[in-house]
């Protein structure tokens, strides 16, 4: 093989493809990054049996052929390149990367022991990338991170036509995104489990205002793979993803809140508010929130470091027959639902019968809540 390709090219594409490429591979073959030639250019490819990410970019082909080489060492030499050309020549052993002044040998694995990347799916629709970079932003940040329960590591797509949710829990708080899509078929149904660690990174690197085609098969006669296509500024990048296997739950009635408080606060002194307020707390202690006619007051108090006290102007509006006026919340779980909190300010419905509080955007301190976006996060029991 034999190619000249672009510096800047190599050196964007190569670290997007090494990001599925582990760190410590279950078989040493995996550590490798996939160079082959193509109609298109040449193609650089990484997989993990679970995801895989395949980049084509430009380039003049002076001989076919393909190579395996070592994938993070790859993408860390390919910025070390000035702008030019860079030709790569694979012999039997050893690969050589030249540009201006500047050479890179490295050994080859053997290609013949690459597993084959998993088949694209059809292509079931498309979705704006800014739009389904937000959606899975605000997802992912509820998900699991224990791997003994994979079920909660996912987001969950519900695709119901031209109305597409996400969804995600770690079972002590839930996010839930709708946004519209264009389905190929308007009566497409499909409950997709996604890795949420994947999602998040599916948009990276693609073209700003362009779309994600999304492939899915209905009905698969192999493993359940899910695809996001699009393009980066160097070319075509396909990427897939595994699906995990079992059935999610439930969890929509959950959001069915009858609030016995509502709070009314701007969502960057909220967020200020909490963070400085938990510095003083240690490991699961919950901050107490309280409520009076027109302001909420933020309390934490350790043990060991002290107390904080941080009173906010708010409007608040008492429903229940006994006033609610105190609530108590993992203060990590309060930032992270209002960092991905689109809108100036926030509405905080809180219920003491069910322990929860729904989070949602406002445009408007008087405004109707924005259920596009809905956060629920349980809340915790306070000591009297």
């Amino acid at each position: 093989m034999h190619i000249v390709v672009d510096a800047a090219a190599l050196a964007e594409a190569a670290p997007s493809v090494a990001r599925v490429i582990p760190n410590r591979p279950s078989t040493p073959i995996l550590a490798g990054m996939l160079i082959e030639t193509g109609s298109g250019g040449v193609s650089l490819s990484g997989f993990d049996y679970e995801s895989s990410v395949r980049i084509t970019v430009p380039a003049e082909i002076q001989r076919p052929g393909s190579a395996l080489v070592p994938g993070r060492l790859l993408a860390e030499i390919a910025g070390a390149f000035p702008p030019g050309p860079i030709s790569i020549i694979a012999g039997a052993n050893e690969v050589e990367l030249s540009g201006e002044g500047t050479t890179f040998v490295l050994q080859t694995l053997p290609v013949a022991d690459y597993p084959a990347l998993p088949e694209t799916p059809p292509v079931a629709g498309t979705i704006d990338l800014a739009e389904f970079d937000r959606a899975a932003h605000q997802a992912v940040i509820a998900a699991g991170r224990d791997e003994l329960l994979p079920i909660f590591t996912g987001v969950l797509l519900d695709i119901d036509g031209a109305e597409l949710t996400l969804m995600a829990t770690d079972r002590y708080r839930m996010a839930v995104r709708s946004l519209d899509w264009e389905p190929a078929d308007d009566q497409a149904k499909a409950r997709l489990l996604v890795p949420a660690r994947g999602l998040a990174a599916v948009t990276r690197g693609l073209l700003p205002g362009s779309r994600i085609e999304l492939g899915f098969d209905p009905d698969p006669t192999g493993v359940p793979t899910i695809s996001f296509s699009g393009r980066s500024r160097t070319g075509e990048v396909r990427q897939t993803s595994r699906l995990i296997d079992g059935a999610y739950p439930d969890f929509g009635p959950l959001l069915l809140v009858e609030p016995d408080t509502t709070v009314r606060v701007a969502v960057p002194a909220l967020r200020e508010a909490v963070r400085r307020a938990a510095l003083v707390l240690e490991r699961n202690t919950p901050l107490r929130l309280s409520f009076e006619d027109q302001q909420c007051g933020l309390t934490a108090a350790s043990s060991t470091a002290g107390r904080s006290s941080i009173t906010l102007p708010t409007v608040n509006e008492f429903l229940a027959p006994e006033r609610v006026d105190l609530a108590g919340f993992n203060p990590g779980y309060l930032i992270d639902a209002l960092s991905v909190i689109d809108t100036p300010y926030v509405e905080l419905a809180i219920t003491e019968r069910q322990r929860q509080c729904l989070v949602t955007g406002l445009s408007e301190l008087e405004g109707n809540p924005d259920v596009a976006y809905r956060h629920l996060i349980k809340t915790l029991r306070l000591a009297d």
